[in-house]
């Protein structure tokens, strides 16, 4: 009786890792964004994956945009604006994510946070305000600022798991990202905007 009582919690412990190891990761990342480690982020990334899912996902939005436009009627631009329009922003989108989707581009952009917070119109720290750095805050802190973001988990099948979290700022824009166990290891494979673009 024992032993069956021991295979059976060594059996659910383990289970229950395998299960929690996707979130556990995805906190682990963003630990690894914050503090610089390019190693943790290099062997849990497929940057590839993330580069061409963030732009396929980035186009959809702005078709559903221009969808969206034609069925409200308002009153359409020429052709040459309409081809200018569709295809500046796409380009431009695809530049940015080409160079900052990548170990190296996220590292920079999370050591900026401070200069990027001042370009998007939000109040920037002041000497006197002493901020705890993100990385340095305690687990349970952490975990309830993820907790509360998350929208949806779904293992879609034993080796892939969805997870769904919502934008900080904006409530109607969320950010859906696949991983995956490739390998012996989970590993972001995909990342896609949903609700509303940039």
């Amino acid at each position: 009786m024992r032993k069956l009582l021991a295979v059976l919690l060594v059996a659910t412990l383990a289970v229950g890792a395998y299960l929690l190891a996707p979130l556990w990761i995805a906190m682990d990342m963003r630990r690894a964004v914050l503090t610089g480690d390019r190693g943790t982020l290099e062997a849990r990334v497929d940057w590839q994956g993330v580069r061409t899912s963030l732009k396929e996902s980035l186009q959809e939005l702005e078709r559903l945009k221009q969808s969206a436009t034609a069925t409200t009627g308002e009153v359409r631009a020429g052709l040459w604006q309409r081809i200018k329009a569709a295809a500046a922003p796409s380009r431009f989108a695809d530049q940015l994510i080409d160079r900052y989707v990548t170990v190296e581009g996220v590292v920079s952009l999370a050591s900026r946070r401070d200069g990027i917070k001042t370009l998007m119109g939000l109040t920037p720290r002041t000497n006197q305000e002493i901020e705890i750095p993100e990385h340095a805050r305690p687990l349970t802190d952490r975990a309830q600022q993820f907790w509360s973001r998350l929208k949806r988990v779904e293992y879609t099948s034993l080796t892939s798991l969805e997870v769904e979290m919502a934008d900080r700022r904006v409530p109607e824009r969320t950010y859906q990202g696949v991983v995956r166990f490739i390998d012996g290891r989970w590993k972001l494979v995909s990342v896609r905007v949903r609700g509303v673009g940039f």
